[in-house]
């Protein structure tokens, strides 16, 4: 067929059904991804009229609860319409007439022909029908196709690079050859690991020492080290130096695959600039009663302590293990961070006000830390408790204090106890 013969009674039903069935061959033929979103698919409602030898169509897609309509154009908007098109014919010259704007849209579209011997050319037709579906309905499409793609995946976060910069410290013990990352936390000081500051004893580095990278002449002394050697997790302060901290996110549980960012200074060298790793939450593993996260970023010696950042630019953890260079980081999944909500189960001596920031900010799943004080903490290491049941939940973590001498602070793992 070449045309469509405008002497058949039934001819506005004829029009519409090939303006319905082109849209959904040539969306099946091309875009077959999009074709939900775009026209070919549901009940149509088409006006149209021949005046003085020209034919006026305008084609509308309705909804699934509708019938197909075919009927004649209202009197007043087809005056309105014939007076605006001129002797424009083709999509391109229709669709810019502004009087026509309210014609076109992604599922309705205005076709003006001039028959040929009765009939109506099914190229003349084609070539208005297809410009239109390229325009409106495929730019349509593609947004609604876009906008999908964003909640299922969510654009990646920007990080406040200066920020996190400005809050990273290189940590070094020159004697110990140690060296390792430490970041300022508002309110609490600066947050490292306790392998970065402690040795394996238990003991401060000898000529332990912080600086920024953009003062690498200004090295200070670390004081007031609180630490915990089974969470690996420590905290310092360092005379004279305020501000400038990251804020402590409230988010008590990062889910898996969101966002993170590492940060810190892996094998430190001299004019080396803080490194930020993106990646997402793979896993979490249970360490000393702590669940950590797993991450995909790489994780590289020297980033121990580093802070790592949620999607908001505020600190979900700390890191603590990962590999000895960045080209051994797929070589290990322990790229474990320490959860910032870990830092309730250190007792800050001497600063009671660090510690109820702390525990202010951080409810679960640490809100059920007890305090047990014992005749003196074993030297041996963390010692094992038995409670009732009834009085802890598994694997709770205990802060356990010395009475007599408040100089260490331990974190167990309880053993229940069953009831009889």
């Amino acid at each position: 067929m070449t045309s469509i013969d405008l002497r058949n009674p039934h001819w506005r039903f004829a029009v519409a059904n090939y303006i319905h069935t082109t849209c959904g061959a040539s969306v099946d033929a091309a875009v077959p991804e999009l074709a939900q979103d775009l026209p070919g698919r549901l009940p149509w409602r088409i006006e149209a009229r021949i005046h003085v030898g020209v034919l006026v169509v305008a084609w509308t897609e309705t909804t699934a609860n509708r019938i197909d309509v075919a009927g004649e154009f209202d009197e007043g908007r087809f005056q309105k319409v014939w007076s605006a098109i001129g002797t424009a014919r083709s999509y391109s010259e229709l669709s810019v007439v502004p009087e026509l704007q309210p014609e076109f849209s992604w599922r309705s579209l205005l076709l003006v022909v001039d028959p040929i011997c009765d009939g109506v050319p099914l190229e003349h037709l084609d070539a208005s029908l297809m410009a239109w579906l390229n325009d409106r309905p495929l730019a349509h499409a593609e947004e609604i196709n876009r906008r999908r793609v964003e909640r299922a995946l969510p654009a990646p976060p920007r990080y406040d690079l200066d920020a996190i910069r400005n809050a990273c410290w290189v940590v070094e013990s020159p004697s110990a050859m140690a060296q390792g990352t430490a970041f300022q936390l508002d309110g609490v000081g600066f947050v490292t690991c306790t392998h970065v500051v402690l040795d394996g004893e238990g003991r401060r580095h000898p000529d332990l020492i912080t600086y920024r990278t953009d003062r690498p002449t200004e090295k200070l002394t670390i004081r007031d080290i609180a630490a915990s050697a089974p969470l690996d997790l420590a905290v310092f302060q360092v005379p004279a130096e305020k501000g400038g901290g990251l804020t402590m996110s409230e988010v008590e549980d990062v889910p898996l695959n969101a966002h993170i960012a590492v940060c810190g200074f892996p094998n430190h060298r001299p004019g080396d600039t803080c490194s930020l790793s993106p990646g997402v939450v793979t896993a979490h593993r249970m360490k000393s009663g702590v669940r950590r996260l797993l991450t995909n970023a790489g994780i590289v010696a020297g980033m121990s302590g580093g802070p790592a950042v949620g999607r908001g630019g505020e600190v979900v953890g700390v890191c603590a293990n990962g590999a000895e260079y960045i080209q051994d980081a797929r070589d290990t999944e322990d790229q474990s961070i320490i959860p910032i909500g870990a830092l309730k189960l250190l007792d800050i001596r001497g600063r009671p006000e660090i510690n109820a920031l702390i525990r202010s900010k951080i409810s679960e799943p640490y809100q059920g830390v007890k305090v047990i004080e014992f005749d003196h903490l074993s030297p041996d290491g963390p010692l094992a408790v038995s409670v009732p049941a009834k009085n802890a939940k598994t694997r709770m973590p205990l802060q356990v204090t010395c009475a007599a001498c408040r100089e260490s602070s331990q974190v167990l793992i309880v053993r229940l106890e069953s009831e009889r």
